[in-house]
């Protein structure tokens, strides 16, 4: 799939514009019912449901008898084409699109589309909620966003379920679906495509911060990342600083990295790595010593090769740590070569440099959207901030050295996270540089 890549305005980054949120929820999958389970007559039929008669619905259709496979898009289309019928067979029925769906019908309808798209996986769709987790998925989204939908037209009243009052002609709305339906007007702005009114929209954007908190704890980083039109234009990137600045306020510079360029080039001319040293060696007259320091930090990290960890993790190697963190190609083709082999879901983002070092421009891509830098020590940053913004771990192959950036140049000590690793070569090779700085400053 060719990811269209968004141009940065060199002139116009700011480290210090830019703002968080609650980390995601993750969560665990319930196997749905019978489909063949009868329910109240609001509900459709698995022959119903096969035959809408929805162009849309006909496309993904006919697109998936020849290649037996969904794209993302595909999904949340044939979700929303779902979600449509059965809000127009309720208004047939009772004349109201007052739709009420439970955790059985959403299990329902969940497995029919596995009926009909046996590739799928169930839990693509629908995921119920348990001890305290929000539900999920394409089908429950879909549902909650056409709900809300159709309350901000006026066409239904959102009414609140009391012990004196139960919903008739359908089952029993859940409690956690109804107060999923209150979206902010800042929310459905952020929501929109119109980028007339940019300021507005900024705005907006940090008015509804707490809403977008829940929203992505319960869909996840890639369903929140493709709700949001403007995260996928050319300084989309921007709201993701922003986002990561409202949770850890006064960033230093990454620039402060310069202080250690030579410690970090001192370390790496004693590993026994021929590519570190002949790197260092055929560029430290001409290139950035920033980035270059940033380029070879995943060789300082010791890696056991050919072996597994206790849980069955295989360990990486330096080469593939550094493929991971910051890898450096020659040419826009040798990138795209690289990212054939790479799944964007599994590994959402990543910042590469490319060209000479001499005056090289970098590309951070956050899932399927790429962003162009003039500036690689810029990309760097924003990645950062945007595993901060979106709540998404430090790949396991490059964790290191992204931990090393996080506690030794943004002095983040604790992202908030149950049972934080703790990786003993990043503790040493910081306490080891800060006592020869002060040795050196004294």
């Amino acid at each position: 799939m060719e990811t269209e890549i968004k141009q940065e305005d060199p002139l116009d980054y700011d480290f210090d514009s830019c703002q968080s949120y609650n980390p995601p929820i993750s969560i665990t999958y319930q196997q749905p019912e019978q489909a063949t389970q009868s329910f109240p007559n609001s509900m459709p039929t698995k022959e119903e449901i096969e035959n809408i008669n929805d162009l849309t619905w006909f496309i993904i259709r006919s697109k998936y008898q020849r290649t037996c496979q969904l794209t993302s898009d595909n999904r949340s289309k044939l979700s929303r084409a779902i979600i449509k019928f059965i809000h127009m067979r309720h208004f047939e029925k009772f004349g109201t699109f007052d739709v009420r769906l439970t955790t059985q019908n959403f299990e329902y309808l969940t497995k029919i589309i596995i009926e009909l798209f046996p590739t799928e996986s169930a839990e693509t769709y629908f995921i119920r909620s348990s001890k305290g987790k929000n539900a999920s998925g394409k089908l429950y989204n879909s549902f909650i966003n056409t709900r809300q939908e159709v309350t901000e037209s006026g066409l239904v009243m959102t009414k609140r379920k009391s012990k004196e009052n139960k919903f008739e002609n359908y089952e029993e709305f859940d409690e956690e679906i109804e107060d999923n339906l209150a979206t902010s007007t800042a929310l459905t702005l952020c929501q929109k495509n119109d980028f007339n009114d940019l300021q507005e929209m900024t705005k907006a954007w940090n008015e509804c911060l707490d809403e977008r908190c829940k929203l992505l704890s319960r869909i996840g980083a890639h369903e929140y990342f493709g709700m949001f039109p403007y995260l996928n234009e050319d300084l989309g990137y921007k709201w993701l600083i922003n986002d990561a600045h409202q949770k850890y306020q006064n960033f230093p510079s990454i620039d402060d990295l310069n202080l250690i360029t030579s410690n970090i080039f001192d370390r790496l001319s004693r590993v026994k790595t021929h590519l570190s040293r002949t790197f260092i060696q055929d560029h430290i007259n001409n290139a950035d010593n920033v980035i270059l320091a940033l380029i070879l930090l995943p060789y300082l990290f010791q890696q056991q090769q050919g072996k597994r960890s206790a849980n069955g993790t295989p360990k990486v190697t330096k080469f593939d740590s550094y493929h991971r963190f910051l890898p450096h190609f020659v040419s826009i083709t040798e990138l795209e070569a690289f990212e054939d082999t790479q799944n964007f879901i599994e590994k959402p983002i990543q910042v590469s440099v490319i060209g000479s070092l001499e005056r090289p421009y970098a590309i951070l891509r956050v899932f399927n959207t790429k962003y162009n830098f003039n500036s690689p020590r810029c990309a760097v940053d924003a990645a950062f901030k945007s595993f901060i913004a979106l709540n998404i771990g430090f790949p396991h192959e490059a964790a290191q050295p992204w931990e090393f950036l996080r506690k030794f140049i943004y002095k983040i000590d604790d992202l908030g996270k149950k049972n934080e690793k703790v990786y003993p070569q990043v503790e040493t090779m910081i306490n080891e540089i800060n006592a020869s700085m002060k040795i050196r400053y004294d």
